[in-house]
């Protein structure tokens, strides 16, 4: 994934190549440099919108998976009793011991 980075951020500067073709290096290296530090910029002021966004998102998922679990524990776990957290953590412990003896 790391490359990826950098491909897409050289797919955002592939505007410049045509209008630098004429230019010199010095020229060239800078319209580069001034793109970097306007898409670093418009990063940044744009970052406070996407963490609100996921915050949102966090907390719809996480009030969607708590009514799930809360209709998952009124529920028989077909043993004749119902499912409750010390249930789930023995199933995970069960789970990881069956992974780590199978490898």
């Amino acid at each position: 994934m790391i490359g990826e980075e950098w491909e897409s951020d050289w797919s955002l500067k592939s505007h410049l190549v045509a209008s630098t073709r004429v230019s010199s290096a010095l020229r060239r290296r800078q319209r580069i440099d001034d793109h970097t530090w306007f898409v670093a910029n418009m990063t940044w002021e744009r970052l406070g919108y996407r963490l609100g966004r996921q915050l949102i998102k966090a907390r719809e998922d996480l009030k969607a998976t708590s009514a799930m679990l809360e209709n998952l524990y009124i529920q028989d776990n077909g043993k004749g009793t119902k499912f409750t957290e010390a249930y789930f953590d023995i199933q995970l412990e069960l789970q990881e011991l069956y992974y780590r003896e199978n490898r």
